[in-house]
């Protein structure tokens, strides 16, 4: 017998409370970087080169309100800040494999109905090539 579905409001829904957590331009690039330790504000953002300093700033002020990221003072001058996750942010990490490797099959199926529908089936080895990155970034997001 089917399960019947009960009419749900959006905010009680717990698939968008964590979609909420880590939506935001740059919050998963900062994860991904963040995912082997920590990092300097610096070296963020040199590595989040279009994101403004306002909004890298604003986007991890978000992830420590939620607990995910820790800001880490060292005095001295000129003041060193270091971010990194928190044990709670950590636990995102399989989660964020996970949504690599979907991200990796959806990018793989559009880029077929593309060449199907363009009619272009000779480029199978950029496909590949696209595909195998995505592989390398979700095996490293597990790590």
């Amino acid at each position: 017998m089917p399960t019947l579905r009960q009419p749900m409001r959006l905010e009680d829904c717990t698939v968008k409370t964590t979609a909420d957590a880590i939506s935001g331009k740059w919050k998963t690039l900062i994860l991904y970087h963040l995912k082997d330790g920590p990092v300097r504000f610096g070296e963020l953002q040199r590595l989040t080169a279009d994101a403004s300093h306002k909004v890298l700033t604003e986007q991890l002020r978000e992830l420590e309100t939620d607990g995910i990221v820790i800001r880490i003072e060292h005095p001295g001058k000129p003041l060193k800040v270091e971010y990194t996750l928190s044990e709670h942010g950590l636990t995102l990490k399989p989660i964020l494999a996970m949504m690599a490797d979907w991200g990796t099959s959806l990018r793989a199926r559009r880029e077929k109905q593309q060449r199907a529908a363009t009619g272009n089936t000779a480029d199978e080895t950029n496909h590949e090539q696209v595909e195998n990155m995505a592989d390398n970034a979700a095996d490293a997001l597990q790590e």
